[in-house]
């Protein structure tokens, strides 16, 4: 069975379904799509290279039909080609976001190709979302570190992909490898997790909730870096009514972690690196935000389940 999923970088379509073809030489290719126009190109190049090709739109219910599912496009394609797929599957995305790389039922997608054409440095909608994957994963997986501090062992290669990740939030990547940089660190770093037990991103699925894209993603990393500056500086302890439905099976751990820092930014780094890429956290958002956070939350990152059955997210609404 696979043990991740490959990442495949090209400079069109055409250079993707070479891939394919490597893996799956004939027969049907379910192609589930977000735009039909270009869903109908795909299927055409695949038609030319001898499969025979369906188009499905993405979030159009179930099918039966057996051979290798692709997605094209963004969240709605690819979370119907791992729900959905028969066998083995791929991603042809033209939105990057975590679970990417993550596995569905413990299956992994083949691999996610990159049309070089659509994420090249000259594209600042490219750059931005790569950046905003990127501070996803990053506090997605601090938080899944900072849970061992106190403990008796540290996760050093997660540190190691934190320490990567924090060089790519900082600017200090180079222009012409960014975007390979951003995702090969966004693929180890969430199989990492997958190896933590990590099944689910609550960071992202916080994303999703508030209606996906970029800007919600970048929403969702600022507020939960944020949750985790505030987590370690203040004492909550006695300041706050528990959340009235916790997620069970997360015990509050007593052990005390107020006031250190570790890889966590600071809060002027925090908006010194989002204001870099023309980012404002609003005031008016962090309603919808909590809201999303509760429907989002999971034990599968204990330390942000921690935090809301503390009742935190309720409790600083109000705070800057």
């Amino acid at each position: 069975m696979r043990t991740r999923t490959n990442l495949n970088f090209g400079e069109d379509t055409s250079s993707g379904i070479r891939v394919l073809s490597a893996l799956y030489q004939a027969g049907n290719v379910n192609v589930f799509y977000e735009d039909r126009e270009k869903g109908e190109e795909f299927c055409r190049l695949l038609t030319l290279e001898g499969y025979k090709a369906d188009l499905l739109e993405a979030g159009k219910g179930d099918f039966k039909k057996s051979g290798f599912t692709v997605a094209l496009g963004g969240e709605k394609a690819c979370f119907a080609a791992k729900r959905l797929a028969k066998g083995r599957y791929a991603f042809f995305p033209d939105f990057v976001f975590p679970e990417l790389f993550m596995p569905y039922n413990g299956v992994f997608a083949e691999f996610c190709f990159i049309d070089t054409s659509i994420f090249r440095p000259s594209s600042e909608k490219a750059a931005l979302n790569c950046f905003a994957c990127v501070a996803a994963i990053f506090t997605e997986a601090l938080a899944v570190y900072y849970k061992d501090k106190g403990g008796i062992f540290k996760d050093k290669a997660l540190e190691g992909l934190l320490l990567g990740t924090k060089k790519v939030l900082f600017g200090n990547e180079d222009r012409e490898e960014y975007v390979r940089s951003c995702l090969r660190l966004v693929a180890l770093t969430a199989e990492r997790l997958k190896d933590r037990s990590v099944a689910s991103f609550t960071v992202s699925e916080t994303a999703r909730r508030l209606g996906g894209g970029t800007e919600n993603y970048l929403n969702a990393a600022y507020y939960f870096h944020r949750l985790l500056i505030l987590f370690t500086k203040w004492n909550f302890r006695d300041m706050l009514i528990p959340a009235e439905k916790l997620v069970p099976e997360v015990v509050t751990d007593a052990r005390p972690r107020y006031g250190e820092k570790d890889l966590l930014l600071t809060r002027e780094e925090l908006k010194n690196i989002f204001a870099k890429v023309g980012f404002r956290f609003g005031g008016a958002a962090k309603k919808e935000i909590t809201k999303a956070f509760s429907e989002a939350v999971n034990a599968d990152n204990p330390l942000f389940a921690e935090i809301y059955n503390r009742g935190i997210p309720e409790g600083i609404i109000g705070y800057g």
